[in-house]
């Protein structure tokens, strides 16, 4: 695997983008029965950029209260049932299409991306990618943080960074409606586009980290540190 692997055409146009101060990301999350994490992701989000908006897709009539609650004005609230899952996060990506993106990036309710992660998936797209994925992330789970590689040749779901070119190439369709492999034809419409596209896995040197935090709530797929997709580069002890 290495470090970086680039796939697509180097002959695109260069993307458009803003300057930074102008550039407009937003990010689509979709929820359930996971207010309090959630509203700690949220919460991490707030001071990432000045222009970021956020799609949170939830279920329950209770939980719109209590997110409209928190007064956040970058917040976006969608309903969807959660099932089917695939669904559920097109509607928040049908959303977030209305609020003219500069790029999209996908979440997952229990993930954090550190401080300047926007900035160097900027200076990426910047560079002419049109797709940001990532090999690499952390899990804390059971007061142990692991940091680990994902093996299959397609990126992690969570923290897809996608050019509004490149959304517009596949018509603003990441997701079909079947529960399971929801990431699998996201990334099979990057590859057909044939936009020039990164994966990488040395997310500490660009700058571009994500971690997910594991806790009793539930989960669609469970941490297990056996996963023959996995591989544990390391383990180290947290306290919180």
């Amino acid at each position: 695997m290495t470090q970086a692997a680039i796939i697509g055409s180097s002959d695109n146009p260069m993307i458009s983008l803003p300057t930074y101060h102008d550039f407009k990301p937003v990010i689509v999350i979709a929820t359930h029965n996971r207010t309090e994490i959630t509203k700690s992701l949220l919460e991490s989000l707030k001071s990432t950029h000045n222009n970021l908006q956020v799609v949170l897709v939830y279920t329950k009539s209770i939980e719109r209260k209590y997110y409209e609650s928190l007064n956040h004005t970058f917040l976006h609230l969608v309903n969807s049932p959660n099932n089917p899952l695939g669904n559920k996060w097109q509607a928040g990506v049908r959303q977030a299409r209305v609020l003219n993106p500069d790029c999209l990036i996908i979440l997952g309710s229990d993930d954090r991306i550190n401080d300047e992660f926007i900035a160097n998936a900027y200076r990426l797209l910047d560079k002419g990618y049109h797709f940001i994925g990532l090999r690499r992330y952390s899990i804390i789970h059971r007061h142990k943080k692991y940091l680990i590689d994902y093996k299959p040749i397609m990126p992690l779901g969570g923290g897809r960074v996608y050019s509004r070119q490149m959304m517009e190439a596949i018509d603003w369709h990441l997701f079909l409606a079947k529960e399971r492999h929801l990431d699998d034809y996201g990334w099979l419409q990057v590859v057909k586009s044939g936009l020039k596209a990164i994966c990488i896995t040395d997310t500490e040197k660009y700058g571009m980290e994500i971690t997910a935090i594991k806790g009793a709530w539930p989960m669609l797929n469970p941490f297990n540190p056996n996963h023959p997709n996995l591989r544990i580069i390391k383990t180290t002890d947290v306290r919180n």
